[in-house]
């Protein structure tokens, strides 16, 4: 699987979501180049952590050297689950530079926040 089909996915589960009255953001997780998990936003189900992201996450059954995909990217509280999981790799359609991990809060850059080396 490409980059672009794992985000062609997650753009699905955000279709998804939509549907069911959820805001339109969508997560998938790979590892090896197999699908692990994916995931549409449950806020309105879950509540404030029903973000897509973290409901990928615990879906999947291992996160160590994995691949997320996210439709927008992760806040910093999904980054910041995305480090202590040992993401290894973070890949997202729209930067987010307000609440954004990445762009915003270095968390998925941070080294010294953990030992995961993470890449983009």
């Amino acid at each position: 699987m490409t980059d672009e089909d794992c985000m062609r996915m997650a753009i699905n589960q955000a279709n998804l979501a939509v549907r069911r009255g959820e805001q339109p953001f969508g997560a998938v997780i790979t590892l090896g180049g197999y699908l692990v998990s994916a995931a549409g936003q449950g806020v309105t189900k879950y509540g404030p952590t029903g973000h897509a992201e973290i409901l990928a996450m615990n879906a999947a059954y291992s996160l160590d050297q994995a691949t997320l995909y996210s439709t927008v990217e992760a806040c910093a509280m999904c980054s910041f689950i995305a480090r202590e999981n040992k993401i290894k790799r973070a890949v997202y359609g729209l930067k987010s530079p307000i609440m954004g991990g990445c762009s915003h809060w270095p968390i998925l850059q941070d080294t010294a926040l953990n030992k995961s080396e993470l890449a983009f």
